[in-house]
């Protein structure tokens, strides 16, 4: 068998992979937490390593310096305003990731878009109530 018949009985076509994003309106909630779910993790991840360089630094710079430095990042709003966007990314992350591994324990399968719509409320109220603690 040199044909392979995947090809013959599924052919896509040559743009229907990239066709598919550019209605976004016709994405349901579920697609919606899978790219909410990969985008903060892609948050999460580059921010695990930019916390690592900046860490690292501390080495090489002496402790007085970039204990100054720290500080003064510390001090500007810009900075407290991406505390906040890191936190709701690891809120909503951390939520959605329950609701995925109930989904594999078969818990909750009928109400999928009831529970992504509780984890980005969920979200929302954790969020807020943390805010203060990240602009005071």
């Amino acid at each position: 068998m040199s044909q392979d018949r995947r090809v013959d009985s599924y052919d896509r076509g040559r743009i229907e992979d990239v066709g598919r994003w550019k209605d976004w309106a016709k994405h349901k909630p579920g697609m919606w937490a899978f790219y909410l779910h990969r985008f903060t993790g892609l948050v999460l991840s580059f921010y695990l390593v930019m916390h690592l360089t900046v860490l690292g630094t501390g080495f090489w710079l002496g402790h007085t310096e970039y204990t100054e430095i720290i500080h003064g990042l510390e001090s500007l709003f810009i900075v407290k305003l991406l505390e906040v966007g890191l936190f709701a990314a690891f809120v909503f992350h951390a939520l959605n990731g329950v609701r995925i591994v109930m989904f594999d324990m078969t818990i909750g399968l009928d109400v999928q878009e009831q529970l992504f719509y509780l984890s980005i409320a969920l979200s929302f109220a954790v969020v807020m109530v943390g805010v203060p603690f990240f602009l005071l």
